[in-house]
């Protein structure tokens, strides 16, 4: 592409000419000579002019011929010219010469100055021109830049996803006979294992538990980044969902002399519209964490209408919206903190994850499943006094 925009000057006169060539010395132009109307012809099929100047009064063809022809070329006929002459000056070749499509009609003698800033003005335009196409030009580039690295990505994320499937298919198989011997080894039936052996097969369990964990998160933040997760709403009774989290997390809570309670305001209905899986799967995050946080003190899930006193998601309309909050009296959160632990692979700080373990996806992935649902979580959180996280979801009935 051309960076200096080009002017055709046509004059079948050397010494005019040389005259337009001094008056447009300076400006930032390169200028392209033409003798005659069927040179100037030649010059428009190896150049793109921003602006023609033509001579009126010239042997074989006249400057209105040149316009004409100009005009009816598909390449030129957005070409705008000026008429110069010193001849052709009355109103009536004035006018002949706008009705040719000259966008100035300039008569001999004439102020430098004039034909300057006219001349200054297309050039100005051209610029512009020049740097719109390269803008454009730089965007398409971009474009299909950006198209070809969506395409490897949405690629490379569909053998991500495949390689995953596939690795947590092939993990889980030898993985689940490793649990299930390690338990039962654990549990030493037979009393004929040694203190010692026991506790070897309780670590061997438990740190097959959070391979396992490990495996499903990371197929579940796969499927989250790939769009591939299916949510199956269905009508879900309230006591269900308290039953489920109360078998599940009593034991552990009485093991670690926990006090852990599952509390459901009596003004809230019944049932909910939910995926029940996926809205368990948040709620045991949020327990087990606060649990595992907790060494002692409480842990309670309470289930009831956002509070608009504390500004919660869906505290507009509360009749339509279900809060399931569970508080901890745990370690607590900075509150500078907050936001990172719902990134992927974080926890507060890395002496969180040494002390207490963890992946850092189990908040990442709930978050995305609360929204998925229709929800938000939200968290309070003071360091030394315990965490409130909790889900709010739409009823859905």
């Amino acid at each position: 592409m051309d960076l200096k925009p080009k002017i055709l000057i046509v004059d079948d006169r050397p010494e005019n000419l040389l005259a337009l060539r001094t008056v447009l010395r300076n400006l930032d132009v390169e200028l392209v000579e033409a003798h005659s109307g069927n040179e100037a012809l030649k010059a428009t099929l190896h150049h793109d002019f921003a602006l023609a100047l033509l001579d009126i009064q010239m042997p074989e063809m006249d400057g209105y011929e040149l316009a004409g022809i100009l005009r009816e070329e598909e390449k030129t006929s957005e070409l705008p010219f000026i008429f110069i002459s010193a001849v052709y000056t009355d109103n009536l070749n004035v006018f002949k010469g706008y009705e040719h499509g000259a966008f100035s009609f300039i008569t001999k003698p004439f102020q430098p100055e004039i034909l300057i800033n006219k001349v200054r003005f297309f050039v100005e335009k051209k610029h512009q021109e020049i740097t719109m196409n390269q803008l454009y030009t730089d965007l398409q580039r971009k474009t299909s830049e950006l198209e070809n690295k969506a395409g490897e990505l949405a690629l490379s994320s569909k053998y991500k996803s495949e390689f995953l499937a596939n690795m947590s298919h092939e993990l889980r198989t030898p993985l689940n006979s490793i649990l299930l011997l390690s338990k039962l080894l654990a549990e030493n039936a037979e009393k004929n294992l040694t203190q010692e052996q026991v506790e070897f097969a309780q670590v061997i369990h438990n740190s097959g538990s959070g391979l396992l964990q490990l495996i499903n998160e990371i197929l579940d933040l796969s499927k989250i980044e790939s769009g591939k997760m299916e949510i199956d709403m269905k009508e879900i009774s309230l006591q269900t969902i308290c039953k489920n989290l109360t078998d599940l997390f009593a034991p552990l809570a009485r093991e670690k002399n926990i006090d852990f309670a599952v509390k459901c305001n009596p003004d809230l209905t019944g049932m909910i519209k939910t995926d029940a899986l996926r809205l368990e799967q948040v709620l045991k995050n949020f327990v087990s964490n606060g649990l595992k946080f907790t060494e002692k003190g409480t842990v309670e899930l309470t289930m009831r209408k956002p509070d608009p006193l504390r500004g919660e998601f869906g505290s507009s309309k509360p009749e339509n919206f279900i809060a399931f909050e569970v508080k901890d009296t745990g370690i607590g959160i900075p509150k500078e903190k907050h936001a990172l632990v719902f990134d992927a692979f974080q926890q507060a700080d890395g002496s969180t994850r040494r002390k207490y373990g963890g992946t850092g996806l189990g908040l990442s992935i709930s978050r995305e499943i609360a929204r998925m649902l229709g929800g938000e979580i939200m968290l309070e959180s003071e360091v030394g006094k315990g965490s409130s996280f909790t889900l709010i979801l739409p009823v859905g009935l």
